[in-house]
């Protein structure tokens, strides 16, 4: 087990004897104990899980101010996590990262989103800097490779899950690039430079019910140059303007005819677009041919 420096523990209230008092009681102490609970003031933005934090750690690109632990964590700990959470405290003491150890009250109130809810923090979270974009010089992305290139671009994508969840499958599946903008003047002005100024193919997505005259089968899809697959937000998909700007329209077939009729005449006529994403980059990372 990993020494902790530099600890500091936080406990609230006195647990004992709760469970001789009646559930009406305890409740009360318990409502009463959160009152007097606040949460910490967070620096930057909170990330949480053991192996995102274990990854930040060791990539060293953002900087950690407080990493938070669940005061009973090692307590809970079973033979898969134990590497990892030992790796965390000695990043963590190698790096003099202050570790706090707060109640799981305490770690809900520090990843609870308005928006989203409650996350999975698995005990552990900390509060890091945000991540930086890398500006894009399309003059080093000119020049035809051997392999053509694959990029993926990300209109809009709104829920951090879906978000995380494509760029988890860009990396795994060797996407070259992605790019992802926050402010849409921005993306459309790109978008265009791209594509009237240099020799991409340019691919965008739709589903079933679709009567796009562009639209292809993903089967159908041969790259024989560099490609931008572009991505659009989970509820609308993509903008006219930019599916205008697209070569081709990818759709994912079902798995036979008939069911494919019937997903397309109904309401499920789409996949999620994490899920999307990974089966149309799959098929075109691994059937890219050379030039």
């Amino acid at each position: 087990m990993a020494l902790i420096k530099n600890i500091r523990v936080t406990v609230y209230g006195n647990s004992t004897g709760s469970r001789k008092q009646s559930s009406k009681h305890a409740t009360y102490l318990q409502d009463r104990q959160k009152e007097l609970i606040r949460k910490p003031k967070v620096r930057g933005q909170m990330i949480y899980g053991k192996f995102p934090i274990v990854t930040a750690l060791q990539t060293r690109k953002r900087t950690i101010y407080q990493l938070y632990l669940k005061s009973n964590l090692w307590e809970e700990r079973d033979d898969r996590t134990a590497d990892v959470i030992d790796d965390i405290i000695n990043l963590a003491n190698d790096n003099q990262i202050p570790i706090e150890a707060v109640s799981k009250y305490i770690l809900n109130l520090l990843v609870d989103d308005p928006m989203q809810g409650l996350r999975q923090h698995q005990g552990i979270c900390a509060d890091v800097s945000p991540l930086h974009y890398i500006p894009v010089d399309l003059g080093d992305e000119r020049e035809m490779g051997q392999v053509p290139k694959v990029w993926l671009v990300i209109q809009s994508v709104q829920d951090p899950n879906n978000f995380g969840a494509l760029l988890r499958s860009a990396y795994y599946l060797g996407v070259d690039r992605i790019i992802a903008f926050n402010r849409q003047i921005i993306f459309n002005s790109y978008f265009r430079l791209v594509c009237r100024g240099y020799r991409w193919q340019v691919f965008g997505t739709t589903g079933l019910s679709s009567e796009d005259q562009n639209r292809i089968l993903l089967p159908e899809v041969k790259i024989d140059r560099d490609v931008i697959v572009v991505l659009g937000n989970e509820g609308y998909g993509l903008s006219d303007d930019i599916s205008s700007l697209c070569d081709k329209m990818i759709t994912i077939p079902s798995r036979n005819e008939q069911q494919h009729t019937m997903l397309a005449n109904g309401m499920l006529d789409s996949l999620n677009v994490s899920v999307a994403s990974g089966i149309i980059l799959h098929h075109l990372v691994n059937n890219r041919k050379r030039s």
